[in-house]
């Protein structure tokens, strides 16, 4: 989504891990209880609760006033609408325009030498993909499409270099492709529909209609509100960062693991950063504002004395999973962390649905 941080990015690949140990029953990380297969305890950090251990948030932030009473833009709404359909343009087959300079078209040919057609110089009318001024032809094969429209069928004259060393029998020798044009593509806006949505972003972000990224929109724009308006009255507790920098760890040595590797040639060769405190320095900026949100979520829950239900829990997974069952999730997180996720989405959503949309 527009302007969402890294550090949101790599919460929500928490997250990520955290609910798909839900649904896999047989995930050797599941075996350690209250940790991934790295040893780190998720929970250790938090209360049972799910609140940050020995940290009260409203010594750290205070929120703003009006809570009940936040007025969402929907111009701002239409905005992100529009940032996420210009980073997810869909490709349309245009046929009834010339082809111009950059265009991306879809061709067949048959080349021939003295009229004898030679071996690798057809598509076979398969059709293949070129980019004029991109896609790398010999010659000016490409720029020969531009003024013909598609269903033209014209010869591309052209002379292989020399030397030519995909194959040195066909240097400096000149040659004909009989070709057809059939059809230029153009990247479009789509429509902003369940179809849409579900297609581009059920995967990712588990949206399936329009109605479901909307609300998620405007979870990122209270989270934006509460961000920029809430004052910070000093900084983060170090026993935060520690929770930001261990989990993080934690996250890539799963995959050093899985390569046999040790962490630091993990992050060295995979990440190209320099071993764990390479990574650690590329992500503190950001882990410190993840950091900065978790105290916003905290302050609200102890503001309305908040506790997270068994049901609440339940319905979280549902959503993430299609499943009640958090079982395998517990062992692996344990249930502190859990109340701790719940709670962040939890207390976000509340505002959002008194949030009152103007224009």
């Amino acid at each position: 989504m527009k302007k969402r941080i890294t550090a949101i990015a790599l919460a929500l690949a928490l997250v990520l891990v955290l609910c798909s140990c839900g649904s896999s029953q047989n995930n050797e990380s599941n075996t350690n209880s209250n940790s991934s297969n790295s040893g780190f305890n998720y929970s250790a950090s938090f209360d049972e609760n799910g609140y940050w251990k020995d940290i009260k948030a409203s010594e750290y932030v205070t929120l703003p006033d009006g809570l009940d009473k936040i007025e969402l833009k929907q111009a701002d709404i239409d905005e992100q609408i529009a940032a996420l359909l210009d980073e997810n343009l869909i490709s349309v087959q245009v046929k009834d325009r010339e082809v111009k300079d950059k265009d991306s078209v879809n061709i067949d040919y048959v080349g021939s030498i003295d009229g004898v057609e030679f071996d690798g110089g057809s598509t076979s009318g398969k059709g293949t993909d070129v980019t004029i001024g991109v896609t790398s032809y010999i010659d000016d094969f490409l720029e020969q499409l531009i003024g013909h429209k598609p269903g033209d069928t014209f010869d591309v004259n052209v002379t292989f270099p020399d030397p030519y060393e995909n194959n040195p029998d066909l240097a400096g020798k000149d040659a004909v492709f009989v070709t057809t044009i059939n059809y230029i593509t153009e990247k479009v806006r789509g429509e902003w529909n369940d179809t849409f949505v579900e297609e581009k972003f059920s995967g990712t972000e588990g949206w399936k209609t329009a109605a479901e990224a909307e609300e998620a929109i405007k979870d990122f724009l209270i989270e934006s509100y509460l961000f920029d308006n809430s004052k910070f009255l000093q900084d983060v507790p170090q026993a935060m960062l520690d929770f930001q920098k261990n989990s993080a760890m934690a996250y890539y040595q799963r995959y050093a693991d899985a390569y046999t590797m040790t962490l630091d040639d993990f992050i060295t060769y995979y990440l190209k950063l320099d071993g764990q405190e390479g990574l650690w320095e590329n992500i503190k900026e950001d882990a410190t504002t993840y950091c900065k949100y978790n105290l916003i979520y905290q302050a609200l829950a102890e503001k309305s004395n908040y506790t997270v239900s068994e049901d609440e829990i339940k319905a979280y997974f549902m959503e993430a999973n299609g499943t009640e069952d958090y079982s395998e999730s517990e062992k692996s997180f344990g249930l502190p962390y859990i109340k701790f996720m719940v709670m962040s989405q939890n207390m976000i959503k509340g505002l959002t649905k008194t949030a009152k949309v103007v224009k």
